[in-house]
């Protein structure tokens, strides 16, 4: 097996013709570059060179392991190129899931901030429901998940990294006398309907009666709903009122409105989701990414 190193060497020869400048430029005595340079033709089997005391010329066979060895290093630098970008995370691919309602004040933001800082790599994104991306983040699936943080149960090996944050608002009908409101204030809701949501979302749900109860709210009658994209429906049935993160608008219900609700502690910190075993490179760099791009809150988040 030859060495790479001689393989450079031979390249650096059959392009000089002359030993004791190729020799000078790989730091080599002549000496040894000539017991290298034998090497290769015993290991080719073939004359390389054509030699005479006063020229140096490549004979066929030397002309074609010159285009050889070219072609040789040239994708041996390729691959150690690539290996090293991956390596530094600035190529390679990353999963993300995501609810569609948060794609475009969150998820599109940060990937297209990602791939203009580091246009090699490449992002795929799943849309999904909450509780859906995280079993598929757990399960390694996807590299990241994208939602609120709003009492999910902690797992040793999960990681949450806050981003940027999301406004909880009061999802009702048009016909409500609420509903043409630019805000309201919790107190508000006082004695509404409320509509949950239903399995897999216990965490999410307790959050919000402990919320409602610091402004003196007690949640009696309540319906539950399946999952977001039936929110609407219920809504519709019982003329009921759900707290739901903002983004969730993009449901995109005409007949039902979405009204921000006023105060700090209806902001949920919105959030990356990522396992700590995970060993894709390209995790701290989309993190940072993330961080930078979403300072600011989206527009209509802000009060």
């Amino acid at each position: 097996m030859l060495n790479l190193r001689y393989l450079e060497e031979y390249v650096a020869l059959a392009r000089t013709l002359n030993y004791s400048r190729t020799a000078e430029q790989m730091y080599i005595t002549q000496p040894a570059l000539s017991r290298h340079v034998a090497m290769i033709e015993e290991e080719m089997g073939a004359r390389l060179f054509e030699r005479s005391t006063r020229s140096m010329s490549l004979t066929p066979a030397g002309k074609e392991t010159l285009e050889a060895f070219d072609e040789i290093l040239e994708r041996y630098r390729s691959a150690q190129d690539k290996v090293r970008r991956l390596s530094a995370g600035q190529s390679g691919s990353l999963v993300i899931s995501s609810p569609y309602y948060w794609t475009s004040e969150h998820t599109e933001p940060i990937i297209m901030a990602f791939q203009k800082r580091y246009p090699d790599c490449r992002c795929q994104v799943l849309s999904c429901q909450p509780a859906e991306g995280f079993a598929s983040m757990v399960r390694g699936e996807s590299d990241f998940l994208l939602s609120i943080s709003a009492g999910k149960d902690q797992q040793e090996e999960l990681r949450i990294c806050p981003v940027g944050i999301e406004r909880l608002a009061a999802f009702m009908l048009d016909t409500h006398p609420l509903a043409n409101r630019e805000s309201v204030a919790p107190e508000e809701l006082l004695n509404a309907h409320f509509v949950f949501l239903g399995e897999g979302y216990t965490a999410y749900n307790e959050s919000i009666c402990r919320l409602l109860a610091k402004h003196g709210l007690t949640v009696g009658e309540k319906t539950l709903t399946q999952q977001i994209d039936t929110l609407g429906l219920t809504i519709q049935q019982t003329h009921g009122v759900s707290i739901m993160p903002y983004g969730v608008r993009h449901m995109d219900r005409d007949y039902i409105h979405a009204i921000p609700i006023s105060g700090d502690d209806f902001l949920l910190p919105m959030c990356l989701f990522y396992r700590t075993d995970n060993q894709n490179p390209l995790i701290p760099n989309f993190l940072q990414v993330a961080l930078e791009a979403m300072r600011e809150p989206p527009a209509g988040q802000r009060q």
